[in-house]
């Protein structure tokens, strides 16, 4: 029988397929060992529970730099010789001298290392040559003036300064434990070269006590006592928290305790109290002061082979969201805990809350941001090491090209978080990066940790893109062919083009005339801008389809701002010469003239005849110092209404209404100053009877508490209407014009408390006016889309001059408290899909807080109407405006003027910058609907003009859609 080969081919063919099998394992096998590979993710940070090194000195925290999106980059100016002053004719320079000794006015012993300071009083010819001056060489000469000089005594408390200007010279004293003393020169110049003085100092008055830790009364050693006096007078803790401050004169003054770089903090009552020394040699004893205890976070910043990472920036942070830190941190008005490593790597943070999940957040040039691990510290565990180590990230290499492939070069490319990573839980490391395009548009953006961002490309004559393009880098590997694409703000088919004339019809040249708006493709914005010339022309052409502003400004006109522009159709844009306004400041009962003074124009508004937050923070407003040896001031000012007023040291402010024309002067507006003024007095306390030592109490002129308090959000308050209280809660001020006051007074235990409005007389007083710390309220609730709970949803509460945010949790809850009672806007934004355009779509609603009780208000219920809304034209602008709803005859303005948003109560929504809105949740009814446009080209981010008001009626469960067309 014939052998069968066809098994011992079969046996041959499996063992060739095993054979080729194991061969192509080895070879994968061997590709994985051989191949570049990423490396298992290093630690980021080590943690471990014990005390900073004894032998380390603290270092000084840097300034925290707020890290925020990137603004839309400015349109360069053209480079143009900077003119050059006027010579001012100065006197030449002197060899003269201050000489003279310092010693102790009880045994004439002398006082080593004091501190002379002398500074040149002004005179009546510098007043004179500084009011001759623009304001660019009033600047430089100024300072040339001042002539200020500094110098140390030496162990025999001899001392020696040089100046070179004659004059008279104020000369001041400090030294540790004695009261600063003062004296003048006799008349410097070439009659007497050198003056000598005897500076005897007093030891004064004193105040001593303890500083211990809430609860324990352990001594809170090593940190300073601060006295509210001249030179400022301090005292360092022992170990046991005793202290003394000596070199007191008699007075009242403020003392607090600092606790910058210790491992403290404030507690429920502030470490602050007022004293009153009556007697130059009294000692005050036991001002007593509690402390919180904090933590300290100690450690390296290190890079992968150990190396110290020097200059890295060390930040305190929470898993909270960006935006939540950066509301949290303006709030607080406290700048986060930081600091910066030094040649070693080593870092310090000190005072650190207990009970709280905290983070470490290094940030280097040359490496990629790193977040440490999450850690928490106690009152048993008040010590933490964590050595955070930085690597290599993701370099993104690309190019920025017009849309046929052209190269841009010198384009700024910047990269940021993508818009989800601002309102979402830090739990990652966040970087903030940009880059300039070469010649050839070759840009590189270096060092990127893993995670979500967007690049954008910015250039003037290229269009401005409200959404960068998405990158996600993996922290190790590189990126490279990224191309950015900038599209031409000439590549459309239309023109804006006119002319620039006065009130007789005459044709201005050199207006410079700025178009900025919104095209219509992809909603990216634009700017250009050209000069009048030729009798006032003007022409831009290769303008896209869109809605545009014309801005048109020149030197003697006031500003005018065409909202409508036409497109291929001539604009004629009115110039009106700006007013002038000329006068005197006196004082009453003095015929010497004043050493400096301030004269300022404030705008009315047209609807309530008296000066605004709008007014205060417009382009309108006009203020300037003079030091004319008559009084004369004179201010160009655009036509309209104002309050004219005259501020000096030390004296009630003058003031008058004026109304102006365009082009007309104004003459003979003279404004008196008087050394009386009005007196507003009181007390703050706490329904709780808790202390309200160290609150602070401001006045604010307002017509409304609600007004006081947004100025106060926007910080136009001057520094004398401006005081911290004593345990008593007592306040005054005085030297007050007759008007109108609020009284607001803040403390970090309690929610923002005012006064009633105040009506103040001609020199009249208001002797008992008291401001109650009450316990607050709160809201709470649920953010629903689609019948969906939406987690992470950013919530902010805005009004009576708070602002306060939360993210609702999985089941979508949220939950504020520690607000005062009155009227809110609540807002809700879910961008956590990282679609801008939801931002837009931030959804408000009126609530009012009551003391002691949670207002509850859920959003996106789905009841009610809903309205979809189409503003023709939508705003110009990339902010776009809000669609306010309110009950009929709410109106909050007069239809054209400006409000700042955060004004705005009632049922809200955001409209975009094509005009389109979408509002749900509607009770059935009769409402007024109104709507706000952004401002563009402001001072005020927050201010929004009036366009447009209709009444509507709505059904339940209806979808009404409406198209407004904006007129004004």
């Amino acid at each position: 029988m014939a052998p069968r080969r066809r098994s011992i081919s079969s046996v041959s063919i499996v063992q060739v397929i095993a054979m080729v099998v194991l061969v192509l394992i080895a070879l994968i096998g061997l590709a994985f060992m051989l191949a570049p590979r990423k490396p298992a993710p290093p630690p980021t940070s080590r943690i471990s529970y014990e005390a900073p090194p004894e032998e380390k000195e603290a270092h000084t925290p840097e300034p925290f730099v707020e890290i925020a999106a990137p603004a839309p980059a400015a349109p360069p100016v053209a480079a143009t010789p900077e003119a050059v002053p006027a010579a001012v004719v100065e006197e030449p320079k002197l060899a003269l001298k201050i000489t003279g000794s310092v010693l102790n006015a009880a045994n004439q012993a002398p006082i080593p290392n004091a501190k002379i300071t002398v500074v040149r009083k002004r005179t009546a010819e510098d007043r004179v040559a500084l009011a001759s001056m623009d304001r660019r060489e009033r600047r430089r000469m100024r300072g040339q003036l001042l002539d200020k000089e500094e110098a140390s005594s030496d162990e025999q408390g001899a001392f020696a300064i040089d100046v070179t200007q004659a004059g008279v010279y104020e000369v001041t004293v400090n030294a540790p434990g004695y009261i600063a003393f003062t004296a003048e020169t006799d008349l410097l110049n070439e009659a007497l070269l050198e003056y000598r003085l005897e500076a005897r100092l007093s030891s004064g008055a004193s105040i001593s006590g303890r500083v211990t830790e809430v609860g324990t009364g352990k001594g809170a050693g090593g940190v300073t006592v601060r006295v509210e006096s001249v030179g400022g007078p301090s005292g360092v803790t022992d170990t046991e928290g005793n202290y003394i401050v000596e070199g007191l004169p008699v007075g009242e003054f403020g003392v607090a305790v600092d606790l910058r770089d210790s491992p403290y903090m404030a507690g429920q009552t502030l470490p602050f109290q007022k004293v009153a020394i009556k007697s130059a040699d009294q000692k005050l004893k036991n001002i007593n002061f509690e402390v919180e205890a904090a933590g300290v976070v100690w450690g390296y910043v290190l890079s992968p082979d150990q190396t110290p990472i020097t200059e890295a920036n060390v930040i305190l942070s929470s898993d909270q969201s960006m935006l939540a830190q950066a509301l949290s941190t303006i709030a607080k008005k406290s700048a986060p805990i930081t600091d910066m490593t030094g040649e070693d790597g080593y870092y310090e943070l000190t005072g650190v809350p207990f009970n709280q999940e905290w983070r470490i957040h290094a940030l280097s040039g040359v490496y990629a941001p790193q977040l440490s691990e999450p850690f928490l510290l106690t009152a048993a565990q008040r010590n933490v090491r964590i050595d955070v180590y930085m690597f290599a990230g993701t370099n993104v290499y690309g190019q920025v090209v017009t849309d046929s492939g052209q190269a841009v070069p010198g384009a700024e490319v910047i990269c940021i978080p993508a818009y989800s990573r601002f309102f979402s839980s830090m739990t990652a490391p966040q970087a903030f990066r940009n880059a300039n395009s070469d010649a050839d548009g070759v840009f590189a953006i270096e060092e990127l940790p893993a995670g979500e961002y967007q690049l954008f490309a910015q250039k003037q004559g290229y269009k401005i893109t409200p959404v960068g393009m998405p990158i996600y880098p993996d922290g190790y590997s590189d990126m490279k062919g990224v191309k950015l694409v900038l599209n031409s703000v000439e590549e459309g088919s239309y023109a804006v083009y006119g002319k620039a004339v006065d009130d007789r019809g005459l044709g201005i040249d050199g207006v410079n005339i700025r178009l900025t708006g919104v095209s219509m493709g992809g909603l990216q914005g634009s700017e250009r801008s050209t000069t009048t010339a030729g009798g006032g022309q003007f022409r831009l052409d290769g303008v896209a389809t869109g809605q545009y502003t014309i801005i048109a400004e020149k030197d003697g006109y006031s500003p005018t701002t065409v909202r409508r522009v036409r497109l291929n159709d001539e604009t004629r844009v009115l110039m009106r010469q700006t007013a002038v306004v000329r006068g005197r400041v006196l004082v009453k009962g003095r015929s010497e003239p004043l050493e400096m003074y301030e004269v300022a124009a404030y705008p009315l508004s047209e609807s309530t005849g008296s000066v605004n937050v709008m007014g205060m923070m417009g382009d309108n407003t006009r203020s300037e110092q003079f030091y004319a040896p008559d009084g004369s001031y004179e201010l160009s000012i655009n036509a309209g209404t104002y309050r004219l007023e005259a501020t000096a040291a030390g004296y009630t402010p003058a003031r008058t209404e004026i109304k102006v024309e365009a082009g007309e002067v104004l003459t003979g507006i003279d404004l008196t100053l008087d050394e009386e003024g009005g007196v507003i007095a009181g007390a703050v306390f706490a329904a709780d009877s808790g202390s309200v030592a160290g609150a602070t109490v401001t006045l604010l002129e307002a017509s409304s508490p609600a007004e006081a308090l947004m100025m106060l959000a926007s910080n136009a308050v001057p520094d004398d209407r401006i005081q911290q209280v004593g345990g008593d809660g007592a306040f005054s001020f005085d030297s007050l014009p007759a008007g109108e006051f609020v009284i607001v007074a803040q403390h970090p235990g309690y929610p923002t408390a005012q006064s009633e409005l105040i009506v103040l007389g001609e020199a009249d007083r208001q002797d008992n006016v008291r401001v109650r710390f009450g316990a607050g309220g709160a809201v709470e609730g649920y953010v629903y889309s689609e019948g969906q709970a939406v987690p992470g949803a950013v919530i902010l509460v805005v009004g009576n001059g708070v602002t306060q945010n939360a993210t609702t949790d999985e089941s979508g809850y949220y939950y504020l408290d520690g607000l005062s009672s009155g009227v809110y806007q609540a807002m809700v934004t879910d961008i956590s899909s990282g679609d801008l355009s939801s931002i837009y779509d931030a959804r408000g609603v009126q609530l009012t807080v009551e003391e002691g009780v949670a207002t509850r208000y859920d959003f996106g219920t789905q009841d009610g109407a809903r309205i979809e809304g189409q503003c023709v034209p939508g705003p110009v602008n990339m902010l776009g405006g809000r669609a306010v709803l309110v009950r009929p005859g709410m109106s909050q303005a007069p239809l054209g003027e400006t409000v700042d948003v955060t004004q705005l109560l009632g049922q809200s929504v955001g409209i975009n910058p094509a005009g389109g809105f979408i509002m749900e949740d509607i009770m059935p009814g009769e409402w007024q609907l109104d709507i706000y446009y952004f401002e563009m080209g402001v001072g005020n981010p927050l201010e929004v003009r009036y366009v447009h008001s209709e009444f509507i009626q709505v059904e339940q469960g209806e979808v009404l859609p409406l198209v407004l067309n904006v007129s004004y």
